[in-house]
């Protein structure tokens, strides 16, 4: 799913069918939807499901249970603002998303990422 695909779903009542729980989880949470972002990001029992997990927390100021949610991730708590935060997660599960339906060297989402930056594209939803 394309960026522009994700960004025009947000104008449906429902997640695209298909779409990863991760990134549904992000999308309800666009959606101002907290339990059912909850809920998406919790059926996810992997490291994207806690990372997905530990940004609601973070978001909700519960920052104890946030830096659990990281642990769980393997990842370290985040010091971003929470805007950047969810767009980088959104970028990065699109693009991983994208990258199980083909082959994608880390090289092809470097220059992807770096010209979505030089274009304008990445932008608040």
């Amino acid at each position: 799913m394309s960026l522009d695909d994700y960004r025009q779903s947000l104008a449906s009542a429902h997640p695209p069918a298909g779409l990863p729980l991760v990134l549904a989880g992000l999308w309800w949470d666009a959606k101002r939807d907290g339990t059912q972002a909850h809920e998406s990001a919790l059926q996810d029992e992997g490291p994207e499901g806690s990372w997905v997990h530990a940004y609601l927390h973070r978001k909700e100021d519960d920052q104890g249970n946030a830096a659990y949610w990281y642990s769980r991730a393997a990842k370290p708590v985040c010091r971003e603002p929470l805007d950047a935060d969810w767009h980088s997660r959104r970028e990065f599960l699109l693009m991983r998303d994208d990258s199980r339906q083909g082959p994608l060297h880390i090289d092809s989402i470097v220059k992807q990422k770096k010209r979505r930056w030089r274009d304008g594209s990445v932008r608040n939803v």
